[in-house]
């Protein structure tokens, strides 16, 4: 699978749910898709919303200079589309979890992925690490999020979240 290919579908399918498509949802689907699906396109880091890739960036805007993608402005910032109707190429294991991802997040607000997306990174990277300290590190880091909030979404991580994206 092309990485082109997995942004072009992800684009696709926030937009038939109504998504605001805009880089922040984008960035985030992405991240929970390479986290669920277990495949690495792309390296990401905390910044300012969470988990981050500058390569993803440049991939959308390189689409987006290749006429791929369209980037609509308007007052409240800007959104990806589609500029063709055309059938990325993604394997039907990987669609399935994609449609379930951006059925669930799609229309999601950014707030409640930077929090769901900061704690499975934090997660991911403190293996080992209690409950408690995933929430500490996490609440150091995003000090505008209640603690009670961090601990609902690693419980919810580690419970739904599971039962939802990882069926075989």
């Amino acid at each position: 699978m092309k990485n082109s290919d997995l942004i072009l579908y992800v684009v696709k399918k926030l937009n038939e749910v109504g998504s605001w498509a805009g880089n922040t949802h984008l960035q985030k689907i992405i991240y929970l898709i390479q986290s669920t699906c277990n495949i690495k396109l792309y390296d990401f880091v905390l910044y300012h919303y969470g988990p981050y890739s500058f390569d993803l960036r440049e991939d959308v805007d390189l689409l987006t200079i290749s006429n791929y993608l369209e980037r609509d402005v308007d007052e409240f910032g800007y959104h990806y589309r589609l500029s063709s109707v055309l059938e990325p190429s993604i394997p039907s294991e990987i669609r399935d979890k994609v449609d379930r991802i951006v059925k669930v997040f799609g229309k999601a607000p950014t707030t409640l992925l930077e929090l769901i997306t900061t704690v499975d990174y934090v997660a991911r990277k403190s293996p080992g690490k209690s409950d408690n300290e995933i929430v500490e590190i996490v609440k150091k880091i995003k000090p505008h999020f209640s603690e009670r909030a961090i601990e609902l979404a690693l419980k919810w991580l580690k419970e739904d979240f599971k039962k939802i994206f990882n069926e075989e």
